[in-house]
């Protein structure tokens, strides 16, 4: 009989599934166009067999030349991932899945070219638990998932070679990660904890002291749903760094026939240690935190999106670390978290296979606020002004010094999405951002980064899928 069952499953042969995207991002900024082809392909092949089930996909990003115009002169530079050998992962795995008879089952997964794994997975929490590419090369993840009934859970770990950015040396660490999953049919509950360590800090090893860098993070997540739940909206900025965006707008929509809604609860904290700012030679615990929540509602072929949002200073910052390489944020000042609302909605014309749908945010970036007095002296700094000054992070590594605190940016985004048949489908989105003028800070030594009043981003993407 065994021999039988395993002769008929592999005379059924493996199925394969592919998808490819082709596209382009434009983004304008003043007198600068800036020009990001997308060129990204899948490919999926699953075996099943009487011992279990097993699933391979190998999907990327190819690395691309983009570049910018300025003032008509094209100005080209790097490709996307230039030290990527094959491009951007966009979710590569090989796996082994057994199932329980009375449903259920535990996996094994490798995935080989993940090197942006992140300590926390959940749908925005993606900025924890980043490695730079060219400092770790190939960072597999092994991973082992168990479910049985209402329970899940996982363990995850990924080695990787790293490399110093100070001394150019390399050593072996494991990140590790575990979660677990309790389940009802309209509730959810989960929580995810990990340990990220990303080796020596760079200003005490040039002083000589080995301090290691690390970071400790956790994140739960309470969701419930009514008939099934709704997706989220189609949004490719706000899930820019995702590798599973192209995931979220090619998948199908689901369409409720009456009445659905989801809503969950989801916030995080953890620890890194940093360089003081204030002590020499010696590091701080910087704390992080975030928090979102999501609620979304269907009434048959519209849905209506609310999201609101939370991030400390540190979060943002979290593992690049620090502003400057190293240093923990002063605390000399006031921190203030980053802020962000959203509000939108879309709808499907089933006749014309048309997605229409608008999206608006607000977003209030994190601030640190310190005053900066004259001690007197003969001997001040050149250009030194005492007043106020305030440090702007508007996303990771993205810094500015300014005088006052920033008013909040607006963004309104239209978005299509056309499905002629069920393997094709093509996505375009205008995007346009308004941020409010800044106030330079006092002193020549500070002058505020350039931000351009009025932006805009267009994107155009063409899936197919087999």
């Amino acid at each position: 009989m065994l021999s039988l069952a395993v002769t008929v499953a592999l005379a059924a042969g493996p199925t394969f599934s592919g998808a490819a995207t082709v596209g382009a991002s434009v983004s304008t900024a003043s007198e600068t166009v800036g020009v990001l082809p997308v060129v990204a392909l899948r490919l999926g092949v699953t075996q099943a067999a009487p011992v279990g089930i097993v699933r391979g996909r190998l999907a990327t990003q190819l690395p691309f030349p983009s570049g910018s115009v300025v003032s008509g002169r094209w100005m080209p530079w790097a490709p996307v991932a230039p030290n990527a050998w094959f491009g951007v992962d966009l979710g590569s795995f090989l796996e082994f899945e057994r199932p329980f008879v009375d449903g259920g089952g535990w996996r094994l997964r490798l995935e080989p070219f993940n090197p942006s794994m992140r300590l926390v997975t959940f749908d925005w929490a993606n900025a924890v638990g980043r490695v730079f590419s060219e400092q770790t090369g190939l960072s597999p993840v092994v991973s082992a998932d168990l479910q049985r009934g209402a329970f899940e859970g996982f363990l995850s770990l990924r080695p990787t070679w790293r490399q110093n950015t100070m001394s150019g040396a390399r050593a072996a660490y494991v990140d590790v990660t575990a979660g677990l999953k309790l389940s009802s049919s309209a509730w959810v509950i989960e929580g995810r904890a990990g340990r990220f360590a990303y080796g020596p800090n760079p200003g005490l090893l040039a002083a000589g002291i080995v301090a290691e860098q690390w970071t400790v993070f956790g994140a739960t997540r309470l969701s419930w749903n009514h008939r099934g739940g709704v997706d989220g909206p189609l949004d490719l900025v706000t899930y820019a760094q995702d590798p599973r965006r192209f995931e979220r707008f090619f998948s199908r929509s689901q369409l409720q026939s009456d009445v659905a809604a989801a809503l969950s609860l989801e916030a995080g904290a953890g620890a890194q240690p940093l360089q003081s700012p204030s002590s020499f030679m010696t590091t701080v615990l910087v704390p992080l935190a975030y928090a979102d929540l999501q609620a979304r509602v269907s009434f048959g072929p519209t849905r209506l999106f609310a999201t609101a949002r939370l991030a400390t200073l540190s979060f943002i910052q979290a593992d690049a670390p620090g502003l400057p390489l190293g240093f923990a944020p002063s605390r000399d000042g006031v921190l203030a978290p980053a802020l962000w609302g959203f509000l939108g909605a879309d709808t499907s014309v089933a006749g014309a296979k048309l997605t229409p749908g608008v999206l608006l945010r607000v977003a209030q970036p994190a601030t640190l606020t310190r005053e900066l007095l004259d001690t007197g002296g003969n001997a001040p700094p050149p250009g030194f002004v005492p007043g106020t000054f305030i440090t702007v992070l508007d996303g990771l590594n993205d810094a500015s010094v300014v005088g006052s605190v920033p008013l909040p940016r607006f963004a309104a985004k239209a978005s299509l999405r056309w499905t002629p048949l069920e393997e094709l489908a093509l996505v375009g989105e205008v995007e346009l951002v308004v941020t409010p003028p800044r106030t330079p800070a006092p002193g020549s030594l500070f002058i505020a980064r350039p931000v351009s009043p009025l932006t805009t981003r267009t994107q155009l993407f063409v899936q197919a899928r087999f």
